[in-house]
């Protein structure tokens, strides 16, 4: 029989169906909203089973249905049909689900066997109800698990959100671990490796090659310790025997000294290792300069490539751009020039005769401005007899290598002038005779007595040599460069640097070219520092040379001098450099003080109360910009790479002692320690700082590895960097 409904939603579907007792065999349902159709259905067969005629001998068939829908509205899908369900060439009856009559049954309730589809299946699993999931667990049927169940599906998105949580936290607990462990002690220096070093005498040098190796020298010997391996890479002696007519590394034979030239460099006296020069590298050889000879050894072999005798008692070594200059003497007038180049080794030598140096003794009488203490007369007195009493000189003679060339600075005293300056404030009322009282300040006691014992031993002022001098420089190897002579106000000092070379006195400075061609002359704010001045032998500079700039310091000023006209491009007031560093990108960092101006007349004051402190600063090389400062206790800057370190070998919160020391001018006696700070060169903030009891002979650093050099043994410091 086909039926035809049309339901309240508006949607027409026809089915056929075999009535059973003039009834629908099953509930039907609305394809679209789901609506009951079977009570309409049943008023429908009544309808036609009353106006057909009645059957002859019809055959009883299984009752069944088949839908029609009319309208363009798809049927809900479903699923596919259980094995053993469907028939061959006919649509078998399908099994619809007791709770949701709309749906296909996909499976039976394991307690009930009622059919039960997926929508069910999502809420009970293979139960179809509370109540059978009840009966389940009281009598005990094994229910399988339907992966796709509601609560089992959330379960396990619970269980992968708490696992994924938890290794999250376990991750984040670790990495705050790690970074407190690296903050306290990770990121912290610790004792790596100790190497034992036997006594020598003059000494031992030690410094790094590399993170992973050690250059050890001393006066007879060289050696590259590998510090994994704990085992010496190469070891070589150093032969030094007085020059005796050996081949040196040009092929030609040295000359042989005769008896009285040797009783006349015995009468000098040879330097051993520890009042010579550090050695000097270039590419993969080493170069020493030992008491009789200059010897350049394979870094990496130890085997001795050169081997240059020089004759005399040496004076000088004095590294250049392309040429090593050996500066030795024979004799007070016969001076021994000796140029190795750095390229073959080859050298030469030549003896040029020089002017005596005559010494002018200083005024032994006191300034009409110093009170005569008992004290003060009495050192007056002895420091007269002494044999190094400061002097000045009529003349001189000093070289210097300056790239290819060969500078001899000739200098000849013109006008003697040495003047008197007050090195210490005149003392004003004394706390001790106004009396004392609670809120009497201890320091300001202190660094009253304290003053008036450095005044007792000085006098409160120094003698500054402006004489007038004439100078004359000359240039060996540059046949065609004229010499340049000139007067100048003050001690002369000489610097070679890369594309010029540098002269200074008092507060004047001149820039030569190559060729002994005066490029330009600028006025100093202040003179340059005594360090440069005193002593016969330079070992360092106050100026760098570097990408077409010279920058230059005096005692109170930093001042970029554009190359080669000497245009001042900008100056920068800091009193107290000690020296200025470089780093790969230009960047320049500079060693200096937090004193003030008047700190460099009054340079023997003793301050406890407003105290001078180093401090380390980051100086923009185009515009003189500070770019940093770090005011914190330091000896000197390293670089190494992309790590910056400073050291401080001060005995720090010791200012008692060391105003005493000063006061009594003795000078520190150690038995402080040393402090090494790692500083951010981005912003100069400090990393990490590291005490060590005892100071060092030598500090050196190689990356995230320091080295500690004691008279008896070598210790590296290494910690975690990243």
């Amino acid at each position: 029989m086909n039926i035809k409904i049309q339901c309240s939603c508006d949607t027409r579907y026809a089915f056929e169906v075999e009535p059973v007792n003039g009834r629908m065999p099953a509930a039907i349902f609305c394809p679209k909203c789901g609506a009951d159709g079977t009570e309409y259905a049943n008023q429908l067969i009544q309808q036609n089973l009353t106006d057909a005629p009645p059957p002859n001998n019809v055959p009883a068939v299984k009752p069944r249905i088949r839908l029609q829908v009319t309208e363009a509205h798809a049927a809900p899908p479903s699923s596919p049909p259980m094995s053993g369900e469907a028939s061959e060439g006919t649509a078998a009856a399908a099994e619809m689900c007791h709770r949701h009559p709309r749906n296909a049954a996909l499976e039976h309730c394991v307690v009930c066997q009622k059919p039960i589809c997926p929508e069910c299946m999502q809420t009970f699993g293979y139960l179809c109800s509370v109540n059978c999931r009840y009966r389940a667990e009281q009598e005990k049927i094994r229910v399988p698990v339907y992966k796709l169940q509601r609560n089992f599906v959330e379960r396990g998105a619970v269980r992968k959100s708490i696992g994924i949580s938890a290794a999250v936290g376990m991750v984040v607990l670790a990495l705050f671990g790690a970074l407190f462990w690296y903050t306290l002690s990770g990121s912290k220096p610790r004792s790596y490796y100790t190497l034992k070093v036997p006594p020598a005498k003059g000494g031992t040098y030690a410094q790094f090659l590399g993170p992973n190796q050690i250059l050890l020298l001393t006066k007879n010997k060289i050696s590259v310790h590998n510090i994994n391996t704990k085992k010496d890479a190469w070891s070589t002696v150093l032969e030094d025997p007085k020059p005796d007519g050996t081949k040196n590394s040009a092929g030609k034979s040295a000359p042989k000294e005769t008896a009285a030239d040797v009783e006349e460099n015995d009468s000098y006296g040879y330097d051993d290792y520890s009042s010579g020069t550090a050695p000097y590298f270039i590419g993969e050889t080493v170069w020493i300069c030992l008491s009789h000879r200059a010897v350049g050894v394979d870094l990496t072999s130890g085997v001795v490539k050169h081997n240059v005798p020089f004759k005399g008692r040496r004076v000088s070594f004095t590294p250049g751009e392309s040429t090593i200059l050996v500066v030795s003497e024979s004799a007070p007038t016969k001076k021994i020039v000796t140029q190795i180049s750095l390229a073959s080794g080859e050298s030469k030598s030549s003896e040029i005769t020089v002017a005596a140096r005559e010494k002018i003794g200083l005024s032994k009488e006191l300034p009409s401005t110093v009170l005569p203490t008992a004290a003060l007369l009495l050192k007056y007195e002895l420091d007269a007899e002494k044999v190094n009493q400061p002097s000045i000189y009529k003349s001189s003679s000093e070289f210097f290598p300056a790239g290819q060339n060969l500078v001899e600075m000739r200098v000849k005293l013109v006008e003697p002038k040495i003047t008197t300056v007050q090195t210490m404030k005149r003392p004003g009322p004394s706390k001790l005779n106004s009396g004392t009282s609670s809120s009497t300040s201890t320091r300001a006691v202190a660094e009253e007595i304290f003053n008036e014992l450095k005044r007792n031993d000085t006098g409160g002022v120094r003698q500054v040599d402006e004489s007038r001098y004439s100078v004359t420089l000359h240039r060996e190897t540059e046949k065609t460069a004229p010499d340049w002579s000139g007067d100048i106000n003050g001690l002369p000092v000489f610097f070679p640097m890369k594309t010029v070379d540098v002269l200074t006195g008092g507060k004047t400075l001149f820039l030569f070219d190559k060729q002994n061609k005066k490029t330009a002359e600028a006025q100093l704010t202040f003179p340059i520092a005594d360090r440069f001045t005193t002593g016969y032998h330079k070992a360092d500079a106050p100026c760098v040379e570097a990408n077409g700039t010279l920058y230059f310091y005096d005692k109170g000023v930093l001042t970029a001098f554009e190359l080669p006209t000497g245009a001042v491009r900008w100056r920068l007031t800091s009193v107290g450099i000690t020296g200025i560093q470089l780093d790969q990108k230009g960047l320049l960092y500079v060693s200096t003080t937090t004193a003030a101006p008047e700190d460099i007349q009054y340079s023997e004051q003793i301050k406890m109360t407003d105290a001078i402190t180093p401090l380390v600063m980051k100086v923009d090389p185009a515009s003189g910009k500070i770019l940093w400062k770090s005011e914190q206790t330091c000896d000197q800057v390293f670089l190494t790479g992309k790590y910056l370190y400073v050291t401080d070998s001060s005995k720090k919160g010791f200012a008692m002692i060391t105003a005493a020391e000063d006061a009594f001018g003795q000078g520190s006696r150690g038995g402080g320690g040393l402090r090494i700070y790692r500083v951010d060169p981005g912003n100069g903030k400090k990393l990490w700082s590291f005490n060590k009891v005892g100071v060092p002979e030598n500090v050196d650093f190689s990356e995230n590895r320091i080295l500690l050099h004691y008279s008896n043994e070598i210790e590296i410091m290494k910690y975690i960097s990243f």
